[in-house]
């Protein structure tokens, strides 16, 4: 690894000798840090933004815990390339959480602010000019440390989304291509089974035959429609629409084909588009028959639907892969159900999560903007 700290240290202008004040400061500032760790978390609690931060990464306790060993390795050191390597690694986790660069700048201005308060205000400190510049230059050493390996994670990110969107862009043509390819004589062959199905008398046994041969091309014809939807983009448009219309309706044309539909429970309204809705909650409740379910339920509230099935559930060594294209752990799944189903949530800036089933097996948790009053009128047809 490139050696990188020595030269930001030395154009920050911090030297070991503010590490010997640093390490100084801790033994006397060491019993005033828990209140100093209390008065941190509290100002961010009164902020809305950095308190939702504060629900969604665990317990306070062991946030406080945290912070506390952070200032004690950035008092103690030793301030070397292994220090400013952990730093880096700091700045990347807080890329991941979501923590933006400003909330980082108010989180260092809220500790120097603390340390020299208190280096100045209990005595502290032997020389006192020299140990607030030390902890200036410190934190600056921290933030610039911090910032520069989000700024990378930043980067890395947007690069691996553009060449994501690439390959999707390619495989969603050669999707296209292959689903009109298919399709097209499925058409025909479908249609010439039927009027031969037709010609047979009713107690022939070669219809069981042609009947079995007309689901497989059922099948494959929605492999085709599977690949059509990955393949086209989707573009929401919004308005207020009717939950349990759309889940009622979808049921009902879920268990009109070859699989069971769905118990539908609850009321509810949301801002989406019905047909992105409705792909959606066909890819959901078709993917939970196909998995082994023999029963499927959908609960709706506003602004949220939950569908819950009594299958196998999901292997948790696969969790993380259940979304990608054209994944499946069944023999005869396209591995775009799912996929279509997050791409048409996302689509309407909706969420799709993984969540546990009351009936034992998987659960999908779909979220919306919630309607308002002022809404467009309400639409329930997909």
């Amino acid at each position: 690894m490139t050696e990188a700290f020595q030269p930001l240290a030395d154009s920050l202008g911090f030297t070991p000798q503010d590490s010997v004040y640093l390490r100084a400061l801790h033994q006397r500032v060491e019993p005033h840090l828990p209140a100093l760790v209390d008065g941190f978390y509290a100002s961010l609690a009164r902020r809305p933004d950095t308190a939702a931060a504060l629900d969604r990464h665990g317990p306070i306790a062991r946030l406080h815990a945290m912070l506390a060993g952070w200032l004690d390795e950035l008092l103690l050191g030793p301030h070397d390339e292994a220090w400013h390597a952990r730093r880096r690694q700091v700045g990347s986790v807080h890329f991941r959480l979501g923590l933006d660069q400003r909330a980082m700048v108010l989180a260092m201005g809220f500790v120097r602010r603390g340390l020299v308060d208190l280096t100045l205000t209990h005595g502290l400190a032997d020389d006192p000019a020299a140990t607030v510049g030390a902890i200036e230059r410190v934190l600056d050493l921290e933030l610039a440390t911090l910032l520069e390996s989000w700024n990378e994670a930043d980067r890395l990110a947007t690069e691996a989304e553009a060449a994501e969107a690439r390959n999707l862009a390619r495989m969603g043509a050669f999707a296209a291509a292959i689903a009109h390819e298919i399709r097209n004589p499925l058409a025909g062959i479908s249609a010439a089974m039927q009027l031969v199905l037709l010609s047979l008398p009713a107690d022939d046994r070669r219809r069981g035959v042609l009947t079995k041969l007309l689901d497989q091309v059922r099948r494959l014809d929605q492999h085709a429609t599977d690949l059509l939807a990955f393949s086209q983009p989707l573009e929401a448009r919004s308005a207020s629409i009717d939950l349990g219309q759309v889940a009622r309706l979808v049921a009902s044309q879920v268990a009109a084909g070859d699989l069971g539909g769905a118990e539908v429970v609850g009321e509810g309204a949301a801002l989406g588009d019905a047909s992105l809705l409705g792909l959606a909650l066909t890819q959901l409740i078709q993917n939970a028959w196909q998995a082994g379910a023999r029963r499927v339920h959908v609960a709706i509230r506003d602004g949220a639907i939950a569908v819950y099935d009594d299958g196998p559930g999901i292997d948790p060594a696969i969790v993380a892969r259940i979304y990608e294209p054209f994944y499946t752990t069944r023999q005869r799944g396209s591995g775009l159900g799912l996929t279509n189903a997050l791409r048409a949530i996302q689509a309407m800036g909706g969420r799709l999560q993984l969540t546990d089933s009351p009936l034992g097996g998987a659960g999908f948790e779909l979220t919306l903007q919630r309607a308002t009053s002022t809404s467009a009128s309400s639409s329930g047809r997909p």
